[in-house]
């Protein structure tokens, strides 16, 4: 982007942010009431707030519980992830005048998902198997594999290729039923072809040890371990590989990504660095992190929660929604789908 242009942007962000910061301590919001569903999740979430939060913010997420549209929004959770924000707010103020501040931004949200660019050249070595004329392709991570499924069109050349990445829906797809919900289906009928990737540990990439409810806490016992290794490269590698893959074994050039869930956020981080995805689409987009209350916060993997938290002292969400637009060859769009009368206010 040209200095003028680099200014506008940066004037926007920083005008978005204040916004959000003057917002109280409450917002409305239409949602089902969280306790008209005896969901098991729910209940689990409930029982760690209990045990994990104060008195008072208890109370609060039980009020949000039986309100159908009134929310009061975490204090707590707000100043703790505002303050990152607000660090890197200092630092973006004080170079808004860099025409260099959004690439800068990228190679550094980039390294730091990812670690060394030689761990992700590293992990391009694929096995590819085909399971009843289905490609699958995998990669090995290191601690970790991942596993992409690609669908093609029928009696068509391909327009463009889609990743799809089922988030914690992963939990429904396996090898034995690699496309559930038909979504795969759908988009090879629209003439694409279809990479689809699951979350670390589910789906297509799942440990028969693995408990689906706490699949990711691994992953905080891993930060404790090492801090360094950037642990999001499990979850962002993947999408990077398959792009790599789509264009040396198929030709592809042009790229799009759906998210569900946890694939949304996976789709915001990945567009973020790569600006190769020229379309991202978040189904459902994840409400800016201060607008949480306990009870949406208990309910996250340990992902969700904004870990590991130097990475988005580097770059917070707004930086990354600016990121995943900004950039590339061509023309750059992103859309967060929000809907209204799903059980929990996150989703």
């Amino acid at each position: 982007a040209n200095s003028s242009v680099g200014r506008t942007l940066r004037s926007a962000e920083v005008h978005l942010l204040a916004a959000w910061r003057q917002i109280d301590t409450e917002f409305t919001i239409q949602q089902k009431a969280l306790i008209q569903e005896l969901d098991p999740s729910l209940i689990f979430a409930r029982l760690r707030m209990f045990l994990k939060y104060p008195f008072f913010a208890m109370l609060q997420s039980l009020q949000n519980s039986f309100s159908e549209t009134h929310r009061s929004v975490s204090e707590a959770i707000r100043e703790d992830l505002l303050g990152i924000d607000q660090r890197w707010l200092e630092d973006l103020q004080g170079r808004r005048l860099s025409e260099h501040f959004w690439a800068d931004r990228r190679s550094l949200l980039r390294d730091a998902l990812l670690g060394q660019e030689a761990r992700l050249e590293q992990a391009q070595q694929s096995v590819d198997v085909k399971i009843d004329g289905q490609l699958l392709i995998t990669w090995n991570l290191g601690r970790l594999t991942s596993t992409a499924v690609l669908m093609r069109p029928s009696n068509q050349s391909a327009q463009g290729l889609v990743v799809f990445h089922a988030g914690h829906e992963s939990a429904s797809y396996s090898l034995d039923d690699r496309d559930p919900f038909g979504t795969a289906s759908f988009l090879s009928s629209m003439g694409f072809d279809v990479l689809t990737l699951c979350m670390p540990r589910l789906g297509y990439n799942e440990d028969s040890k693995v408990d689906t409810m706490n699949a990711h806490e691994i992953f905080r016992s891993w930060e404790q371990e090492d801090s360094s290794e950037a642990l999001l490269f499990y979850f962002i590698g993947p999408v990077l590989l398959a792009l790599d893959w789509a264009s040396h074994a198929l030709g592809h050039r042009h790229f799009a990504m759906l998210g569900s869930s946890g694939g949304a956020w996976t789709t915001l981080l990945a567009s973020a660095v790569e600006p190769r995805i020229s379309l991202g689409i978040l189904v459902p987009a994840a409400l800016p992190p201060h607008l949480l209350d306990h009870l949406d916060w208990a309910a996250l993997d340990w992902e969700a929660q904004f870990n590991p938290r130097p990475v988005y002292g580097i770059c917070p969400w707004i930086c990354m929604c600016v990121l995943s637009v900004l950039g590339g060859t061509g023309s750059r769009k992103g859309f967060h789908i929000f809907h209204h009368w799903e059980k929990q206010v996150f989703y």
